[in-house]
């Protein structure tokens, strides 16, 4: 962070002054920041117009959720011009998030900055946050909890800072999500007594209430104000919806209870003015004394799970004017829902139900008005929708009008049986039947690089043309990183949203240098992307899949279904599009090469892998790569590329290959063998050649028999990385500088088995051993013990919940501890470990010093209290014991601290809270020498 001159405030909480985060602000406002604070001009940046930076700003965080919040914090550390800028303009603070997460000085911070712009907040009341230690809320039984105006909480009810009256008048947008807490139920009902949710009606134009748990009834509702237009409900219907009137958005969702049909007549009835409703599985109970509403003014309306018979209550005379259908499915949870969108004149209707029943929910939200649709689109089909028997029939029946009919892949022919026999029967106003669309990158080839290149002089119409071309690409590699398969099309849509742009992106080659070749991208999109990056040297990515075989355009020869052969006289544009690789300009620039066979993987797949072999790519002489990653679960029957001598970086992921051992002088190289066999021989050549190898890493390899020769010394190894050693590859491969390690950090995790990792780090040396639990030991010893390592320091990372020990092995682990001296003891192992753990640590020699234990924030730190037991106390008591038994028999520590594993601060401050009163009540300082 650099020193901008405005001191640093922390994010949460009260310094070590007892000041809080807004009164620090408050001695730091906008009309104080900005006396005498014009940053100095270093660059081009400070010519950027501030207006530039604060739409940039937007786009990066956009008032969406609470991380966009903390992101704009983020942005005022950067430097003084961009915190003078974003703290000087109100409006960039007008989305207020209050969470049980969020202190309630940092939202007053909030409310602070915003003043005096209207603002969106949106409220999550929740009870997970109620164990806060520092919570000096009025408690009357564990669950209770009250707000106290006196002494005000820094950690519950943060919303009560909304309730001051100059940022009360402000808000204009409210969402307020009571969240589903088990046992949560007098929290819930203490909100009552809340100054927030007894408020006189504000002046909102949109509100949005969200209650997860169905409480609404029980929990006073905030009055809806004359003002509001814009109101979305989920919950219990609640009397008071029938209060509002003059909406034009309306959004409800049930899911539980039954609705009076009257009562939802009637706020039909006093909001005829809607042009947007949705509803989300509504119950009506019993029926309406009324004729249906006409909703004149609605342009949007979209239903699932609609009653029937919807159409007695409300009709929507716009339906008539529908011209367009899109039919999908969604899968959710095996329940086969479909999702039918309608359009027309200024209008768009949208139903979500199940398949077998749509015909009949259409007929009754649509039949009054008798709409004529003319287009009509079937989705292709998801991978995990399953169609049985006649399931669908009845869509027909929507289509009798279609004049142009869209099929998506999956309908033909696995619809219903009689499909395409339905569709012969349509009538002769169905001219435009359509299965193939049209692919972007046809039209892309028609505006090649030579063309957009014409006339590059873009007429200067603001403020962003004097942003210099390099800010723009800096941004655009921020926003796009280089090895994300959707980078290509993300940067495709960069180029479309002005002529500026386009023209700086497609004019900087290096823009295009990473090259994605897979089975869903056309060879001509391949190749325009190819010649956009002329000539700067290329990472290409290509993922080898049988994945488009299926494409009904395919030029390829076919010998049997999946026997497919490179046709350069008639190239296809689906299959072996990595064959545009091959042209010599390009072939030249490839310096990163990336190729995943394993896609491959199937088992009908083996004679696609075998055809590869007569492309020319995979026949291509030595390109000049500085890198190599190839992964394959079936190298052996490939025609591996040359490796040539160019290489210095090689990832290699399949059964050993011959031409490996013809490898040198590499810098870096990964093996992932799968325990495929591998001659200890061939092994010991490849290491014997490759004796420069700077960083190694192993995973699954497990060579065979002996080695002929000594061990092969790697004496500029860097970093030492193997998953599931050989327990005897010590006998082949030795690394001196493993003699420099001296600090361990020890972690674990589960992954169908009980994995740990050993980390060394010592004198320019990474060290990294992955095995299970009852060999790590055993395999530590084999790889260090020639070099005889002294671990100083031992780090144990807090053991993940889900994973018990049970008391079972783990013993062997202590020898890796004799000789340290500082040791950091993680959540979990005290007392979960195995049994004999603590005694270990009792009887380590003198040496050891220094020992720090991490205290989970929910500990109770006082023995005298009635949750000693079930909050952590056994773990302080172990603690007590180990340092009283180490002073009592001569070996002392000489420090005795907390571990320090969180970032959060407030969640540190906590922890170290609880610590200095388990410290101070158990006195250990009594037992402590300090060197």
């Amino acid at each position: 962070m650099c020193n901008d001159g405005i001191p640093d405030v922390s994010l949460s909480g009260p310094d070590e002054t007892g000041r809080s985060l807004t009164r620090a602000l408050v001695q730091h406002s906008p009309q104080y920041q900005s006396r005498d604070l014009q940053p100095p001009k270093r660059g081009a940046i400070y010519e950027v117009p501030v207006e530039i930076f604060l739409r940039i700003f937007q786009l990066l965080a956009p008032p969406r959720t609470r991380d966009d919040a903390y992101t704009l914090l983020e942005l005022t550390h950067v430097c003084q011009l961009w915190r003078i800028a974003l703290i000087n303009t109100p409006r960039m603070w007008a989305t207020i998030f209050v969470t049980g997460d969020d202190r309630r000085s940092f939202v007053e911070m909030w409310l602070e900055r915003s003043y005096p712009v209207p603002l969106e907040v949106i409220v999550t009341v929740s009870a997970k946050e109620r164990h806060y230690l520092l919570c000096t809320c009025g408690k009357d039984g564990w669950w209770r909890l009250v707000p106290n105006e006196v002494n005000p909480c820094e950690w519950h009810f943060a919303f009560e800072s909304l309730a001051q009256t100059k940022h009360l008048e402000r808000i204009r947008m409210l969402n307020i999500h009571i969240a589903y807490v088990p046992r949560g139920e007098p929290m819930r009902l203490a909100l009552e007594s809340c100054q927030f949710f007894n408020l006189p009606p504000l002046q909102l134009t949109s509100f949005e209430w969200i209650d997860g748990a169905g409480y609404t009834r029980r929990l006073a509702v905030p009055h809806f104000p004359p003002t509001l237009r814009s109101l979305s409900f989920g919950g219990p219907w609640h009397h008071r919806l029938t209060k509002v009137n003059n909406l034009t958005s309306f959004a409800f969702g049930n899911y539980s209870e039954d609705i009076s049909a009257e009562a939802f007549r009637t706020f039909m009835l006093n909001n005829q003015s809607l042009e947007t409703l949705s509803l989300v599985s509504i119950n009506l109970e019993g029926s309406s004394s009324g004729p249906p509403i006409n909703l004149s003014s609605l342009k949007s309306f979209c239903i699932d799970y609609p009653p029937k018979n919807f159409s007695t209550l409300i009709r929507i005379p716009a339906i008539q004017r529908l011209s367009s259908l899109r039919i999908s499915a969604t899968s959710k949870d095996g329940d086969g829902w479909w999702t039918f969108c309608a359009t027309g004149d200024e209008i768009t209707f949208a139903i979500k139900y199940y398949l077998l029943d749509i015909a009949e929910v259409w007929e009754d939200l649509t039949g009054y008005a008798n709409p004529t649709i003319r287009h009509v689109c079937l989705q292709s089909l998801p991978e995990d929708v399953g169609l049985i028997s006649d399931e669908g029939s009845d869509v027909i029946l929507l289509l009798t009008n279609a004049h142009t009919l869209e099929i998506g892949e999956g309908y033909v022919p696995l619809f219903y049986s009689g499909f395409m026999h339905d569709l012969k029967e349509l009538g002769p106003q169905l001219k435009t039947p359509d299965k193939t669309g049209r692919s972007l990158t046809g039209a892309l080839v028609q505006h090649s690089p030579q063309y957009q290149s014409r006339d590059p002089r873009p007429p200067k119409r603001g403020a962003i043309y004097e942003v210099p071309v390099e800010i723009f690409l800096r941004i655009f590699q921020l926003l796009v990183p280089l090895r994300t398969p959707d980078r290509p099309y993300t940067l495709l849509r960069l180029t479309r949203v002005c002529r500026f742009w386009r023209i700086a992106l497609i004019n900087t080659p290096r823009m295009w240098a990473t090259i994605f070749v897979a089975a869903g991208d056309r060879r001509s999109f391949v190749e325009m992307w190819l010649e956009r990056s002329y000539p700067v040297p290329l990472e290409v990515i290509v993922t080898v899949s049988v994945e488009g075989r299926r494409r009904p355009l395919c030029t390829c020869g076919k010998d049997v279904w999946e026997r497919l052969i490179p046709n350069e006289i008639n190239s296809c544009e689906w299959h072996f599009v990595f064959e545009s690789l091959a042209q010599t300009k390009h072939s030249e620039r490839i310096r990163t090469l990336n190729i995943n066979f394993d896609d491959l993987y199937d088992p009908r797949g083996e004679q696609v892998r075998f055809s590869l072999e007569g492309c020319r790519f995979f026949n291509l002489p030595p390109l000049r790569l500085t890198s190599l990653e190839w992964r394959d679960r079936g190298t052996e029957h490939d025609a591996v590329l040359h490796f040539p001598p160019t290489l210095r970086f090689l990832s290699f992921s399949g059964p050993w290959h011959h031409q490996l051992t013809k490898v040198n002088n590499l810098t870096s190289f990964t093996l992932r063998n799968n325990f495929n066999e591998i001659s200890v021989e061939a092994f010991r050549t490849f290491i014997l050649n490759n004796q420069s190898l700077e960083t190694l890493s192993l995973m699954y390899t497990e060579p065979e028999d002996d080695s002929s020769g000594p061990p092969v010394n790697l004496s500029n190894i860097k970093s030492f990385y193997i998953d599931c050693p050989s327990k005897t590859l010590s006998t082949f491969v030795r690394i001196p500088a493993i003699r420099r390690l001296s600090s361990l950090c020890i972690s674990i995790r589960e992954e169908g088995a009980t994995w740990w990792t050993f980390c060394a780090t010592g004198d320019g040396i990474t060290f990294t051993v992955k095995h299970l639990l009852d060999e790590i030991v055993e395999a530590w010893e084999d790889l260090t013990g020639y070099a005889s390592p002294t671990i100083r320091r031992v780090r144990l990372q807090s053991v993940p919940r889900h994973i018990h020990f049970n008391g079972r092995g783990g013993g062997e682990e202590i020898l890796p501890l004799m000789n340290v001296h500082t040791l950091e003891i993680g959540d979990g192992y005290v007392p979960l470990f195995y049994s004999g753990f603590m005694d270990d640590l009792k009887e380590l020699g003198p040496q050891l010093k220094t020992i720090r234990f991490e205290i989970p924030e929910g500990t109770d730190p006082f023995k005298k209290s009635d949750r000693y037991e079930g909050w952590g106390g056994s773990l302080l008591n172990n603690i007590e014991d180990l340092v009283k038994y180490r002073f009592e028999q001569g070996r002392p520590f000489s420090s005795v601290e907390r571990m320090v594993v969180s970032e959060s601060e407030w969640v540190n401050r906590q922890q170290d809270h609880v610590w200095r009163c388990f410290y101070d009540d158990r006195r250990l300082d009594q037992y402590i020498r300090p060197e």
